[in-house]
């Protein structure tokens, strides 16, 4: 069985949008990895709660995302159990699914993540049993943070844009085309045929 070098990156997706794809682009080609694999989360325990799009919207969108990547897929797991996600009980199911994973797992955070990581449920195991990715911009201010050296998190700073699925959503909300510029085509046209973020 031929081994794969496969890093996991979970979300809500609400919606994925270009910098998702830009990030695990950068793994994949940069830093050669061979599977990255995207996570849609059922309820986030470090996110607010997600408002009125449902799972299979984000999942669908997920989906089309990542269809123009043969090296991206995506697991249901987390939206499967439909409860809190835990990102330590995601890391022993991909382990256990997954029997193809070269050496040890990666997980692909945000460097917004990185000060609270000692809250996450299991913080210590996590970190022993996958390496950690943590993503900024290349024009963000430099982080110097404890967890980085505690949970020996490689920090990497991508040249990608400053958009998020908050300020996505607020300008779909208000009609704003500059949303289409953050969407890949097929997620856009079907946020609109489904007529999601909108004021109804």
């Amino acid at each position: 069985m031929k081994k794969l070098k496969t890093a996991i990156l979970g979300g809500t997706f609400n919606p994925p949008h270009i910098a998702h794809i830009n990030i695990a682009k950068y793994v994949y080609s940069q830093l050669s990895y061979q599977r990255i694999i995207f996570i849609p989360s059922y309820i986030s325990p470090h996110k607010e709660p997600i408002n009125n799009i449902s799972i299979e919207d984000r999942y669908n969108m997920t989906t089309l995302a990542i269809k123009d990547y043969s090296q991206f897929s995506i697991e249901d797991y987390e939206i499967n159990k439909k409860s809190v996600s835990y990102t330590i009980n995601t890391i022993e199911h991909i382990y256990k699914t997954y029997e193809d994973i070269e050496d040890r797992l990666t997980l692909i955070i945000g460097s917004d993540l990185i000060a609270d990581f000692d809250k996450w449920h299991k913080a210590k195991d996590i970190a022993d049993k996958v390496d950690i990715i943590a993503i900024s911009r290349t024009n963000a201010d430099k982080i110097e943070d404890i967890n980085i050296e505690k949970y020996k998190m490689k920090l990497l700073y991508i040249d990608y844009m400053n958009i998020s699925s908050t300020i996505i959503r607020k300008k779909i909300y208000s009609n704003d085309d500059v949303a289409k510029n953050m969407l890949d085509k097929k997620v856009y046209d079907y946020i609109k045929k489904h007529n999601l973020y909108n004021q109804n």
